[in-house]
């Protein structure tokens, strides 16, 4: 039909579209909320009644009856050291091989997979803005300064110095854009290496030694029918770390006792994790808002 004018066509590439922006907007802080909440669950300190209980578990399914005689309730048992610096964690195994495949996946290989997936998307966006940048401010009504444009040259620059060469050229949409494969391909893999942890924790009921005040495990003791010995009550030792538990001897026999490991986010790298995500939303939503009046 004469005189109808077709719409003006999306010359937006797919790398730039407003769909694949905000889903990845979308995602940090979504990783955030994830993250702060794991911090939050496995930096609780460890509850000492949890562990009598396991450890007479433990003691009567690895020792016989006649071995030693011991009270049907461990439940009143006071538990000493490092209780508060101590961590519940998110995961928690013996050793490696009992942990199962689907957890292995989730806490080992499944942040990496993401970390990198979300990287290559930031990268493809970055590269595409970097290469119709000189096209849209030439297409301009006013134009543009030839030198400034068209020899940029931001894609044969090192990434982590194009924000740079952005900001001196005040290219804004380039300065968001690679600002964010910055923090995300770079700093955010470095973060994210040094954000799990492991805790080794062991405990171990027993008595303090008369004469010498030395921790001396129940199942080192002749049998008795007695809870209250001749050296002292029973009581139970919990620790976090062997160099600062007194009796090492009880780190190194790993058969006199409940041993276990726990997996934990580190604070202040997490904190660090959080904070790079959070800028990156905030460049985000600015290249967003220039992609939106463009």
């Amino acid at each position: 039909m004469q005189g109808t004018q077709r719409p003006p066509a999306n010359w937006k590439p797919w790398q730039i579209s407003l769909y694949l922006l905000i889903a990845l907007i979308v995602l940090a802080p979504a990783t955030i909320a994830v993250i702060e909440f794991l911090v939050f669950h496995s930096n609780k300190p460890v509850e000492c009644a949890e562990f009598p209980s396991q450890w007479q578990a433990w003691y009567t399914a690895n020792h016989s009856s006649t071995d030693h005689i011991l009270p049907l309730d461990l439940s009143s048992v006071p538990c000493h050291n490092n209780l508060k610096s101590s961590k519940t964690g998110f995961l928690i195994f013996q050793s490696a091989g009992s942990i199962s495949p689907s957890y292995k996946f989730l806490w080992l290989y499944f942040p990496s997979i993401f970390a990198v997936i979300y990287a290559l998307f930031w990268q493809i966006i970055d590269g595409e803005v970097k290469r119709i940048e000189p096209i849209y401010k030439t297409s301009r009504p006013g134009g543009a300064r030839v030198g400034p444009t068209l020899f940029s040259e931001y894609i044969s620059w090192p990434p982590i110095f194009s924000p740079i060469q952005a900001l001196r050229r005040c290219h804004w949409d380039v300065l968001c854009s690679s600002s964010i494969y910055v923090l995300i391909g770079f700093i955010t893999p470095v973060l994210q290496t040094q954000m799990f942890q492991i805790q080794s924790q062991g405990f171990q009921v027993g008595y303090i030694e008369k004469f010498s005040g030395r921790f001396q495990p129940f199942t080192k003791r002749g049998s008795s029918t007695n809870i209250t010995y001749v050296e002292g009550p029973l009581l139970g030792i919990f620790w976090d770390d062997p160099a600062n538990f007194p009796h090492a001897f009880l780190w190194k026999d790993r058969a006199e006792g409940t041993f276990r490991n726990v997996a934990y986010l580190d604070p202040v790298r997490t904190r660090a994790q959080t904070i790079v995500l959070g800028v990156t939303v905030l460049f985000a939503l600015h290249l967003l808002l220039l992609t939106l009046k463009r």
